[in-house]
């Protein structure tokens, strides 16, 4: 049932157009900008590099702040009080938001990346690679901050659902 949740979720996500216009378009736009009219300094593909990366991470944010914000919005319109009616536990709910959050940053990040590698060719050094930084074994450590968010989500799932919005 939270997986149905989930892709109604996204598809929401989809269908917002300040989602896509500022958490996937705006990125793409800024780091086609900042690149090809020589507004970014130093060498041009290192620039690339390092602009190709700051937009993949403005547009993650942009993301994951618009579906935050949504559960504000859902709350104002009575979503989650029709939640209510349905089998989801409020545990599921969050859950369903946390996978949603976590893969709605996924598009902007892959439309950045994607810009980069085809209009200006950008590629990443090899040497190194991403395990060489924080690597416990063959698994990436996890970082202070997702282990709060982590419990965070855990210590909010445990709380009822209100019986009636405050005034």
């Amino acid at each position: 049932m939270m997986w149905g949740y989930v892709r109604l979720e996204l598809t929401r996500s989809m269908r917002d157009g300040g989602y896509v216009i500022f958490a996937i378009v705006m990125p793409v736009v800024m780091y086609l900008v900042f690149t090809n009219l020589g507004l970014a300094p130093g060498d041009r593909h290192d620039a690339a590099i390092y602009t190709m990366v700051s937009m993949a991470a403005y547009g993650a944010l942009g993301g994951a702040f618009n579906n935050g914000s949504g559960i504000a919005e859902d709350r104002a319109a009575g979503w989650l009080r029709q939640l209510r009616l349905t089998p989801l536990t409020p545990a599921q709910v969050v859950a369903g938001k946390v996978v949603t959050g976590a893969v709605a940053v996924v598009p902007s990040i892959a439309a950045v990346l994607l810009a980069g590698v085809l209009v200006n060719h950008v590629t990443l050094p090899r040497s190194g690679g991403w395990r060489s930084s924080r690597s416990c074994g063959r698994a990436p450590c996890p970082s202070p901050c997702s282990v709060s968010a982590t419990a965070t989500a855990c210590r909010v799932s445990r709380r009822r659902w209100p019986t009636s919005r405050p005034c």
